[in-house]
């Protein structure tokens, strides 16, 4: 879940300073049995942020389950917009995530007019830009605006309402919602509504064999389910494990508004990593960490969901949250050889390619160092590390 932040102490405890994050609202399901929400193709559609590891959970997964032209997609621009008045205790007055314009002077103008949009691919598909390598580090922000509408580098339009802001929305599902207005969201043309804004539901739903994922395009499917039956207990195990520790662990430690908070959850979340380092390390010869052609898979032998909700924390970790969340003690690329050698393969590997073509670091980078007023009031975006993330050839 990213949501909008004005001034985070709105959403941290006041008495410990600990990070408060918000329980999602929508919780809807796609299924047969549903009375309003039938799997159909092309009926839902995305609603994400390329710098938001809780949506890209659910990019990640549409494109490895095949489902590029099942479901389109929307990108939020990168720069979470805030209100111009300080300590806004009302999350109506923060106006958020914004989509780029409805215009004449774009390609994307036509409101749901399916490819013309490109609202249908991975999101490497969806701009010049992102279709070229962008592993390498970006030597300068300098000329990123944060009120820029640069359609093959900020985001895209809403293709389905023309919405303005992500808010716009939430209120026309919900015109009482006096929630967040987060990401990722999953809607429904058919009836405008939103089914559901809770990425790991929605992710265990791309992954329900009887629902959308019956309409997969086997051409372009990386796995067959995220959820195989016989590593259900282990992924719950691991799932919930990482999901307070280092999935939220690192926004614990980043938001903290007291030193007692921060300092907590910090060493929890290295406790963490540690334990993950160590499960690989035992699951693992030494020969598989050299071997580039030999992929590592978290919970068993194929990837599942805990590949998915691991990865999206891990490759933004040396790149922003090192630094910008201060968890700072250890690097992934240098203290965790096979967790960064397993982020790398998968990154890297052509036959997990969904995770390469879901993660876009000058999204990530410019997204928290500019939107984050508190923790950083100049809005500087650090050039490092370089590159964002480390080759094959360097395993």
């Amino acid at each position: 879940m990213s949501f909008d932040l004005q001034n985070n102490k709105s959403w941290s405890d006041p008495t410990s300073g600990e990070f408060k994050r918000q329980a999602s609202s929508f919780r809807e399901t796609i299924s047969n049995s549903h009375p309003v929400f039938k799997p159909e193709p092309k009926r839902y559609h995305l609603y994400i942020s390329l710098a938001c590891p809780w949506a890209s959970r659910v990019s990640c997964a549409r494109a490895l389950l095949g489902l590029t032209n099942v479901i389109s997609l929307s990108i939020v621009h990168w720069y979470m917009e805030t209100s111009p008045e300080t300590n806004v205790a009302n999350p109506t007055a923060i106006k958020g995530w914004r989509f780029l314009p409805v215009d004449d002077k774009s390609e994307f103008t036509t409101i749901d007019n399916g490819d013309k949009n490109n609202r249908f691919g991975v999101v490497s598909d969806l701009s010049p830009y992102l279709a070229n390598n962008i592993n390498n580090c970006t030597h300068s922000f300098a000329n990123c605006d944060n009120d820029g509408n640069k359609y093959d580098f900020d985001g895209t339009i809403d293709h389905i309402n023309g919405f303005e802001h992500l808010r716009d929305l939430y209120y026309s599902s919900n015109p009482n919602y006096d929630g967040r207005f987060t990401v990722p969201v999953l809607y429904d043309i058919k009836t405008k509504t939103i089914v559901n804004n809770e990425s790991s539901e929605i992710l265990r739903m791309l992954s329900d064999n009887e629902g959308l994922l019956q309409f997969s395009d086997n051409t372009k499917q990386q796995i067959d389910t995220l959820y195989p039956e016989k590593y259900r207990k282990e992924i719950d195990y691991w799932n919930e494990k990482i999901y307070e520790t280092i999935n939220n662990g690192v926004y614990k430690t980043g938001f903290a508004e007291q030193v007692q908070a921060y300092e907590k959850n910090f060493y929890i979340l290295f406790e963490s990593l540690d334990e993950v380092e160590d499960h690989f390390k035992q699951k693992y010869a030494d020969s598989d960490i050299v071997d580039n052609n030999k992929i590592l898979h978290f919970v068993g032998d194929q990837l599942t969901e805990a590949d998915i909700r691991l990865f999206v924390t891990i490759v933004r970790f040396d790149p922003v949250y090192h630094q910008h969340f201060k968890c700072d003690l250890k690097m992934i690329r240098s203290e965790y050889p096979y967790i960064n050698n397993w982020m790398i393969k998968l990154y890297n590997h052509p036959e997990t390619s969904a995770f390469r073509d879901t993660t876009n670091f000058s999204h990530i980078k410019l997204h928290y160092t500019r939107s984050h007023k508190r923790i950083n009031p100049l809005g500087i975006t650090p050039i490092g590390p370089c590159p964002n993330i480390k080759s094959l050839d360097s395993i």
